[in-house]
């Protein structure tokens, strides 16, 4: 799955194009403390959605994240915008917002403030003809420790495979609490 994933996001990228900026970003703010990459995530999650939106705060991640999630792993903020900025015509397509929704069960600071971790749940039903619908649990582990206390690493760990998710959205979803 991890191939296909990766494959596919390739094929994404050369279709829609653009390569990541080249020129140094500008930041906000010169460092970050913990209460304030807690306050964001918890905005990114809440009101952004990004776990479908891709909308995330480029403020709390250093350039040079590690972005891993079961499917797929690869390093550089650049790279997250790029990857996101060319899936997002398909999730609105296909996952437009009235038929999505996330919810964060729980965001912390753990590690004594070395690292904050989130559980969380995303649900969509996707336009296609059969139906499907993802529902998907899982927790972040966001590592902070970058430059100016940014997160340095982001690690996705979902409650079910990498090939349970895909069925879900090769079968259809019935809404009568059984499923395909």
């Amino acid at each position: 799955t991890r191939g296909l994933v990766s494959s596919l996001t390739a094929l994404v990228n050369t279709i829609s194009g653009g390569e990541p900026p080249s020129a140094p970003r500008r930041r906000e703010q010169d460092s970050l403390d913990a209460g304030d990459v807690l306050a964001g995530l918890r905005t990114d999650f809440e009101e952004n959605e990004y776990l479908w939106s891709g909308r995330i705060t480029a403020e709390l991640y250093d350039e040079d994240c590690t972005f891993t999630d079961p499917t797929l792993s690869f390093a550089g903020l650049s790279t997250f915008e790029r990857n996101l900025a060319n899936l997002d015509p398909w999730i609105e397509r296909f996952v437009p917002p009235t038929a999505r929704s996330v919810e964060l069960k729980s965001l912390r600071l753990v590690d004594d403030g070395a690292a904050v971790e989130a559980e969380w749940r995303m649900l969509g039903d996707l336009a296609l003809p059969w139906r499907p619908r993802l529902d998907l649990g899982g927790r972040t582990r966001y590592t902070l420790g970058g430059e100016g206390g940014r997160i340095s690493s982001y690690d996705e760990a979902w409650a079910i495979t990498p090939s349970e998710a895909l069925w879900m959205l090769v079968r259809p979803y019935r809404g009568d609490g059984g499923e395909g």
